[in-house]
């Protein structure tokens, strides 16, 4: 199915996103679903990187499942599950929902956030999500640490 390897190395030098998904998909002649997952998982361990494959907040009958929850996966990369243990499908749901516009399909939202990692520190994360006919898939991952402000104490 996928060389994992070569998967992974290509994935690697493809910026994340879901054209390059896409892309990864046809070059390996795979689902766009099973992409997404194998390039959170493999693409690099040691980058903390979720992805969702849920209901479209907007249109509940784009994913719809037997499951109870919205989502249906919470993908996370081996560096994810590590520095952001903490981090839930339902919070990742959450800004899903906060996020999506009101496309039925194809790119739904891009959007950058903030989550909390395992050691209370604030990370701005990269969100996108992508709408099939059948799921919304999304991504995110850490762009940089939250810029903490500390006051001196002195007023002007």
């Amino acid at each position: 199915m996928f060389l994992q390897e070569k998967f992974a190395a290509d994935a690697r030098d493809l910026e994340l996103s879901f054209d390059s998904i896409k892309l990864l998909a046809k070059r390996y002649d795979n689902s766009i679903v099973s992409t997404l997952w194998r390039t959170v998982e493999e693409r690099d361990p040691s980058q903390p990187v979720f992805g969702v494959i849920s209901v479209h907040p907007r249109y509940p009958e784009i994913g719809k499942h037997d499951g109870p929850k919205p989502w249906r996966y919470f993908i996370r990369s081996a560096a994810f599950r590590t520095q952001f243990a903490t981090v839930s499908p339902e919070k990742s749901f959450e800004l899903i929902t906060l996020h999506a516009t009101g496309r039925k399909t194809g790119p739904i939202l891009s959007a950058q956030d903030i989550l909390r990692d395992a050691i209370g520190n604030d990370w701005e994360f990269k969100i996108e999500s992508f709408s099939t006919k059948y799921a919304l898939l999304t991504f995110g991952f850490p762009i940089r640490p939250r810029a903490v402000i500390v006051p001196t104490g002195h007023s002007v």
